[in-house]
């Protein structure tokens, strides 16, 4: 290989480098798929009428819809733990399907969602031992849909996101239906 030739290749190779990631770096990513597992804890009166802590798993969607304003669509699984204290050992379960809005300020943004939020009640049968024999007491299962929605802040580096939020699993009851929310996420796939 002779000079010239040599010279040319090292401004070629330098140039592909130079411009590569500049080149990367045109390209918007528009959105994104992943999942985030949560953590709830109950407060005010739902915490008082029988809802332990929970821990569930959502789905995640994300387009951009202009700069740094997404679209958002979450849908997923929560599993509330029993209440041992009552007899009955309540647990409550719910599927949330939210969709709303995320703004990103670079790694930090704030992040709001509305859906329905389907929540069941469930406890089991029980008996008490009581003066006269014992008194069996049937399984309940009760579930009720409603308008549900979440506001937070939340912090994304790299495929890495963390969120905390106020959970409101029931619009229509929000001073009596609220959790504080804790998710971790992970995107597997940009488009």
């Amino acid at each position: 290989m002779n000079t010239n030739s040599f010279l040319l290749l090292a401004v070629a190779t330098a140039i592909l480098f130079i411009t590569t990631p500049s080149l990367a770096q045109e390209k918007p990513n528009n959105g994104a798929l992943g999942a985030d597992a949560a953590v709830l804890l109950p407060v005010g009166d739902w915490r008082g009428g029988g809802a332990n802590v929970g821990f569930g798993v959502l789905a995640y969607g994300d387009v951009r819809i202009v700069g740094d304003l997404s679209l958002t669509l979450r849908a997923g699984y929560v599993y509330h733990l029993p209440r041992t204290e009552f007899l009955d050992d309540a647990s409550y379960r719910h599927v949330d399907v939210l969709a709303g809005g995320k703004y990103r300020f670079g790694g930090p943004y704030v992040a709001a969602e509305a859906g329905i939020v389907w929540v069941t009640l469930h406890t089991e049968p029980y008996t008490i031992q009581s003066y006269g024999g014992p008194y069996d007491f049937p399984g309940h299962r009760a579930t009720e849909s409603d308008l549900g929605a979440t506001g937070g802040v939340g912090y994304e580096f790299g495929d890495f996101d963390l969120r905390a939020q106020m959970l409101f699993p029931a619009v229509t009851k929000s001073s009596e239906w609220m959790a504080v929310m804790a998710t971790a996420g992970y995107r597997f796939l940009h488009f």
